[in-house]
């Protein structure tokens, strides 16, 4: 019989309390629905389908020479860092380790099934109203497919499917699930594919592809019920990660989106055989795409977060053979962070709005597997300001006291983004001062060392200071009857709306010698300004560069000094070498 002599669906109630979920981050749904029998076909005996769920993972990583992230992850690619103009970038694309996640099922059986019982396997539940679709298949007599005798859809938790058919009979049964709520196309038997296309994460438009296939003879006295079936996924899950902790401060916006040609493909996917076909990188509309809102957001002490709204998590679909190399580039219109800047007439902190725009990051190549998890990490970075050989940190570094411990028990040393011109010195944070404890921390780190990214930032050395003191672009700026020192680039720096300006600015405010006491050499927003130093910590204990006013913007301004090394002052971080 083939597909035209589907009979028309009849609909009978019942009522049927199901638990239906989805995914491994999806918290239980437990409720009683009215269930409807959808009934199609023709014959004088009826096949049930009754899902279990989807396969959770199809393995546990292997091993790789790359290493393993703190969380078991198995990394597969990383780089170093690179730079998108006003922002730096990390990635590590890493394959996580699910196995052990979900519940143990043996999947897709009827005791009127042949072939040897399938392994046990983790599996998931399915969300209720989410769609799939049977397909019954006539078969010849070795039990292959020949011609499509029915098929209907269902959705989980609303429905449920039986297909009439013809007793002592064998036929050949195919299930698949887009996973999401929206409706799924007839099958169409004369091209014998149905299409996948990559997706982001909404509950209509999701494109988790996953399958289930399995031959039957049914029987004219028993019921003919096909339980557990378990979907295997063809898709691989990319989980985009963004972590603004290397900007020192909060996401506000961010929706990624992933473009033609950008490592994510959509494919034709033959049912009778289980084969991905015409793999292209051209999408329909260009792109594919997350929401802020669609953001899973990592919470405060999870995941080395101590910050909130600093770890922002996406997931999108794309099907995957384990042959064809994805080469992903994740893009976004605009970032939008939330940054902290320090009022200059008080030393009060007040949140600042920073926004960049038309970012593309692009990854590694790699290989993905169907039914696998990617964790694709993007780790962004504070650019810095390059002034000869030298990267600089725009502003000076200081300590969180605020916020959450490091698991070593100190707090998280940061890198300002401004550089405010105090009006006076009883307001200048007594965070930003820092005395001879910060040269071995953790491991032989200094404080600049441990500033995340950790390994990034380092501490200047002295022919660091010496260097900037040879170089010639830069001057004196007088402002309020205070000064600080501007350098003009090597190479042009973004400034506003990422940054308060693309300058290399030193605003001296001179030094203590205890924790919030006395600043000494300090004249701000006074006619005796002239008579203000700044001193900064280099990589030698005891020995500080010392900046001194001059209106002569040629004259010996930058030296380095010896004083004791408990002297507490300011520290300006350079990238490490």
């Amino acid at each position: 019989m083939g597909k035209n002599n589907i009979l028309k669906t009849y609909l009978k109630f019942g009522v049927l309390s199901l638990t239906i979920f989805l995914g491994a981050c999806n918290k239980d749904t437990k409720e009683s629905v009215t269930e409807t029998i959808i009934t199609a076909g023709k014959g004088d005996s009826k096949i049930a389908f009754i899902i279990d769920g989807i396969e959770s993972s199809k393995e546990a990583p292997a091993k790789s020479s790359k290493g393993v992230t703190s969380g078991g992850e198995v990394i597969l690619a990383n780089s170093k860092i690179v730079s998108v103009g006003d922002m730096d970038y990390l990635v590590t694309i890493s394959e996580k380790n699910t196995t052990g996640s979900g519940r143990k099922t043996v999947d897709s059986r009827s005791k009127h099934s042949s072939g040897a019982p399938s392994a046990i396997r983790n599996t998931e539940n399915i969300r209720q109203g989410r769609t799939y679709r049977i397909v019954l298949f006539n078969t010849d007599a070795q039990g292959n497919p020949t011609t499509v005798h029915a098929q209907a859809e269902g959705t989980v938790g609303n429905t449920s499917l039986q297909i009439q058919a013809d007793a002592d009979r064998k036929y050949r049964w195919y299930a698949y699930t887009y996973n999401n709520t929206s409706t799924i196309p007839a099958f169409n038997a004369t091209s014998g594919t149905v299409p996948v296309l990559p997706s982001g994460d909404s509950q209509s438009g999701r494109q988790d592809f996953a399958y289930a296939s399995g031959l039957i003879t049914t029987s004219e006295t028993e019921d003919n019920n096909i339980t557990r079936i378990v979907f295997t996924r063809k898709t691989a899950l990319f989980e985009v990660e963004v972590n603004s902790k290397g900007m020192f401060s909060q996401l506000r916006g961010f929706s990624p989106m992933i473009k033609s040609n950008s490592g994510v493909f959509r494919t034709e996917f033959r049912l009778l055989d289980s084969t991905h076909t015409a793999f292209s990188s051209d999408l329909p509309g260009g792109s594919i795409k997350n929401y802020t809102s669609d953001r899973d957001n990592v919470s405060v002490g999870v995941d080395s977060v101590v910050t909130p709204n600093t770890k922002w998590r996406f997931k999108f679909y794309s099907p995957a053979d384990g042959q064809t190399a994805s080469s992903l580039v994740v893009s976004a219109d605009t970032i939008k962070l939330l940054g902290i800047q320090v009022k200059a007439s008080d030393g009060l902190e007040l949140n600042s709005a920073r926004d960049f725009f038309d970012k593309s990051f692009p990854f590694p190549s790699f290989v993905p597997e169907p039914g696998k998890i990617y964790r694709i990490s993007l780790k962004l970075i504070e650019s810095p300001i390059v002034v000869g050989n030298t990267k600089w940190a725009r502003g000076n570094t200081w300590r969180d006291g605020d916020g959450l411990v490091t698991p070593e028990g100190f707090n998280e040393y940061m890198i300002r983004f401004d550089n405010p011109l105090y009006e006076s010195r009883y307001v200048v944070p007594f965070t930003d001062y820092f005395t001879d404890d910060i040269y071995d921390v953790v491991d032989g780190r200094n404080i600049c060392r441990l500033i995340y990214p950790r390994d990034t930032w380092d501490l200047p050395t002295q022919q660091d200071f010496r260097d900037l003191a040879a170089y010639t672009n830069k001057s004196v700026i007088v402002l309020r009857n205070s000064w600080f020192l501007r350098v003009i680039p090597t190479v042009p720096a973004q400034g506003a709306p990422s940054y308060p300006n693309g300058f290399l600015d030193f605003v001296p405010v001179g030094y203590q010698t205890t924790l919030q006491g006395y600043v000494y050499d300090y004249y701000p927003n006074s006619t005796n300004y002239p008579s203000t130093v700044g001193y900064y910590r280099t990589r030698t204990m005891g020995t500080f560069a010392q900046f001194l006013y001059s209106n002569n913007p040629q004259a010996q301004i930058i030296q380095n000094v010896s004083r004791n090394s408990y002297t507490y002052a300011p520290v300006r971080c350079v990238r490490r070498q």
